[in-house]
């Protein structure tokens, strides 16, 4: 028993702990901490909504954002809000990753079809679990029939350009902050259409926003993991 011990305990010193160490990468260890961290962020917020002590901050915002419309901004807003649109964001997204795959990049572009599908999955799920009643208002910009918590042009523009920006970023690093700055003010603007369109609650978009960093930092862990997976042969039996 002892020898069995003694030769279990080599073949985890040699083989398999120092495979696992660079697995386990700072990259993937933060992501999956901001993944983490935002699922709690996110079940703290649903259990506001619920029992609707947001109702009077929610409200407040609205008004606000809709006594300040004109012309100029109903359209901006149509157009920003446009490039938030899910359907919209998956046809982009697909395409990229058809060409990520014809450029000999498999694993990111299937990490990407993976990210678009299963958060547009995720927040069609999470829309029909707490079934939020979307603001009533006259003189609508814009008609919608479906539930509103969580924004779904919140969410999935946080998790496609954001994960399309991760990917610049690792291919381009020196323009990380130019890359992180266009994405933020993007998705924040999307986001702000929303509730200056009147079709969304303040709270509806801060939850995509927080839900969409649940799925997006455990996809980037992920993949993360799986490329130092790949880097470091761990499938391969050394000889």
């Amino acid at each position: 028993m002892k020898q069995i011990l003694v030769k279990i305990i080599g073949i985890w010193q040699q083989k398999i702990n120092p495979k696992l160490i660079p697995l386990l990468s700072i990259f993937w260890l933060i992501g999956f901490l901001i993944s983490a961290l935002a699922l709690w962020g996110f079940l703290e917020l649903a259990d506001e909504v619920l029992e609707k002590e947001t109702a009077i901050l929610d409200l407040a915002v609205l008004k606000i954002l809709i006594s300040s419309r004109s012309y100029v901004l109903n359209n901006l807003a149509m157009g920003v809000t446009y490039l938030g649109s899910p359907m919209v964001l998956s046809v982009f997204s697909f395409a990229i990753a058809i060409f990520l795959w014809w450029r000999q990049k498999q694993i990111q572009a299937t990490f990407l079809a993976i990210v678009t599908s299963g958060g547009i999955s995720l927040n069609y799920l999470l829309k029909n679990f707490f079934s939020r009643a979307r603001p009533t208002i006259e003189n609508n910009l814009v008609t919608v029939d479906f539930y509103s918590f969580p924004s779904g042009h919140a969410m999935i523009s946080l998790i496609i350009y954001g994960f399309l920006c991760y990917l610049l970023i690792s291919n381009y690093r020196k323009y990380s902050l130019l890359f992180i700055s266009l994405t933020t003010i993007l998705i924040s603007l999307i986001g702000l259409t929303r509730l200056y369109l009147g079709v969304h609650w303040l709270t509806d978009v801060i939850g995509g926003y927080v839900a969409g960093t649940v799925w997006l930092f455990l996809c980037i862990s992920s993949l993360e993991a799986a490329k130092t997976y790949r880097l470091n042969k761990i499938y391969i039996e050394p000889k």
